[in-house]
């Protein structure tokens, strides 16, 4: 009896924000740890004043018009032709 295998293409695992640095009053940059190949992250930023949200192909992406004096829970999720990740786990954000 004889095995043949077989190549099963999985969802992309959950990426890892490293940083969120505030580039100016209502302007962030958002960089992650990239593992998965041809992904597309998306990046929100959920608060009480709703919900900003980036996206990129690299390691970072910059999200504006935050609104000052608001506090967020920025997540990162990746999506390939094989299905979306888990998100990140969630980075707390106060805007200045």
């Amino acid at each position: 009896m004889s095995c043949t295998s077989r190549l099963i293409t999985t969802a992309p695992c959950s990426p890892e924000i490293k940083n969120v640095s505030k580039d100016a009053f209502s302007t962030i940059n958002v960089h992650w740890r990239s593992t998965n190949n041809d992904a597309t992250y998306t990046v929100t930023a959920q608060g009480e004043t709703g919900l900003f949200w980036c996206s990129s192909t690299g390691q970072s992406c910059t999200m504006a018009g935050l609104p000052c004096g608001s506090v967020f829970s920025i997540t990162a999720v990746a999506e390939t032709q094989a299905g979306r990740s888990l998100p990140s786990y969630s980075v707390p954000l106060e805007t200045g």
